[in-house]
């Protein structure tokens, strides 16, 4: 179902980058894959921070 104002757009994507960095991170562990799991949990923070930082007509 869509969101009729695309007021959830911006958590939902900070949200799943948040999901995706937890989970990536925690295979790459698992692999014993341990600069990627590092990688993953930075880049992906910093990414999600980016966007939930962005200034929007619902978050100001």
């Amino acid at each position: 179902m869509m969101d009729q104002d695309g007021a959830s757009y911006q958590h939902n994507s900070v949200v799943f980058l948040y999901q995706l960095a937890v989970g990536s991170a925690g295979l790459a562990l698992l692999c014993r894959l341990w600069l990627t799991a590092a990688a993953q949990l930075v880049v992906l923070n910093f990414g999600a921070g980016f966007i939930g930082s962005l200034a929007t007509y619902w978050n100001p």
